[in-house]
């Protein structure tokens, strides 16, 4: 069995077709849109997305959930007085790492609200189990 994250499962544990291949320009795009969201909030996913909307899928993935994590990030950074922002730049950085390697890997609460209603999930998409 293959225990590699970026290589999806199904219920049984057996593994399925890996999602799509990405090439390093997506991969880059895609963590910089994460990287982006740590120095410009909104607005630096929005840029990326808005740019590259028409071009990748995995672009469009990434930097709608960095998009939907900056904004439900404002109130509770509001809310804890700034604490929040720790927790938030690691989420960054973590799944810039994760855009970069080429893994479509949702971002817990905000990853499925990260599909656009113009393009389908990968049919083996690790949200899709």
């Amino acid at each position: 069995m293959n225990t590699d994250s970026n290589m999806p499962t199904n219920s049984s544990g057996n593994s399925q077709t890996p999602p799509p291949e990405t090439n390093s320009d997506e991969r880059s795009n895609a963590m910089l849109a994460w990287l982006l969201g740590l120095f410009l909030g909104v607005f630096g996913p929005l840029i990326i997305y808005l740019l590259k909307k028409d071009e990748s899928k995995f672009v469009v993935y990434h930097s709608m959930q960095s998009l939907y994590l900056n904004l439900v990030s404002i109130p509770l950074i509001l809310i804890t007085c700034g604490l929040w922002a720790i927790p938030l730049m690691i989420f960054e950085i973590l799944w810039a790492i994760k855009a970069n390697n080429g893994e479509w890997t949702p971002m817990p609460v905000v990853g499925d609200w990260a599909w656009p209603v113009e393009f389908s999930r990968p049919e083996n998409s690790p949200s899709n189990q």
